[in-house]
């Protein structure tokens, strides 16, 4: 991975952008060929509950956090996030939404590839993927991955990878197919291959409750790595 380890100030983590930090690292099919996150001849058939088996142990314990941030971008709170970020030149991936990306948006979404982030796909909508059919979830997979390659084209940039991240990281319960089933029909479409990657998080920093204060979602994260308390929510 690219992105560097970095202290947050308690002074700048100020505003409400969905953060989720993990420290998994990317689950790529490159790196762990043959485990059964990506399987090459392998149908899903059964529920799948949680997402602590994907976890990739390559930074536990290194005290090095992976940013990651959902559901934009923002007209209005990307801009003031990807300002800190360079301040700190630290490096991030973005999660964002396909219907957020806009003639309003793209250009916030140029700067991300100038400055060195990654772009990645949550969904069209942030639709629970549980609720959708499997068209309805194939279809919101392919506009977003389409939407995030037109970025890529605008912005005159390139990624190796294609990640996607579930809303509420929901998937696997659906009673009449299986997500990962779909990902892979719609990666062998659009590249001939079972190559779109999916990440989830080990440290969700709560900061989208608005009760959380910049302390808080420090403590959050630092409660991850070294211990002491931390702030959730109940469901």
């Amino acid at each position: 991975m690219s992105h560097k380890s970095y202290a947050l100030h308690h002074n700048e983590v100020h505003m409400k952008s969905n953060i989720l930090i993990f420290l998994m690292a990317f689950i790529s099919f490159n790196a762990f060929a043959g485990v059964d996150e990506f399987p090459e001849n392998r149908n899903y058939t059964s529920a799948d509950k949680g997402f602590a088996k994907y976890a990739a142990p390559s930074m536990k314990g290194s005290r090095k956090i992976v940013l990651t941030f959902d559901d934009g971008p923002s007209p209005t709170e990307t801009p003031r996030l990807l300002d800190i970020l360079a301040k700190y030149k630290a490096k991030a991936t973005f999660f964002m939404l396909g219907e957020s990306i806009t003639s309003q948006t793209l250009p916030i979404v140029e700067r991300m590839l100038r400055e060195g982030h990654l772009i990645a796909a949550h969904s069209w909508d942030h639709d629970n993927s549980m609720s959708q059919s499997q068209d309805a979830f194939k279809q919101s997979l392919k506009k977003t991955i389409f939407t995030l390659d037109s970025a890529l084209k605008s912005a005159n940039r390139t990624q190796n990878e294609t990640y996607f991240r579930f809303p509420y990281a929901a998937y696997g319960q659906h009673s009449g197919y299986h997500h990962l089933n779909a990902m892979r029909e719609v990666s062998t479409q659009l590249f001939g291959d079972n190559c779109i990657n999916f990440a989830f998080w080990s440290i969700d920093t709560t900061d989208w409750l608005g009760s959380m204060t910049p302390t808080d979602i420090l403590q959050n994260v630092v409660a991850n790595m070294d211990g002491g308390k931390a702030i959730t929510h109940k469901a």
